[in-house]
């Protein structure tokens, strides 16, 4: 996948998590479709980057990168069935994001 693609894609997804987050809290329907093609833009763009197989550390860090986008995945389907249970696989996969983010 082209660089370019892929940095317009995770950009596309970062938004739709965000939004369709706020709009589940403000009561809009639509709310889990936006988030899940925001999730799912997101995993697309994770799980696709190729990591060199020598670097532990690049490999270690890309794998807490792809359970924090599959975690996305999963509060997505959490929030077609209703409730709250969403939040919590979304904070877990931000505080993998998180670590990531400072680890690098």
């Amino acid at each position: 996948m082209n660089q370019t693609v892929r940095n317009g894609l995770f950009g596309i997804g970062a938004v739709g998590i965000l939004l369709g987050a706020v709009l589940w809290f403000i009561g809009v329907e639509m709310a889990p479709y936006v988030f899940a093609v925001g999730a799912a833009g997101y995993a697309i763009c994770q799980l696709t980057i190729r990591i060199d197989g020598k670097d532990l550390h690049a490999r270690r860090m890309h794998r807490f990168q792809s359970i924090a986008a599959l975690l996305m995945i999963v509060a997505s389907a959490m929030m077609f069935r209703g409730g709250n249970d969403w939040v919590l696989f979304l904070t877990i996969a931000a505080i993998f994001q998180l670590y990531t983010a400072f680890r690098k």
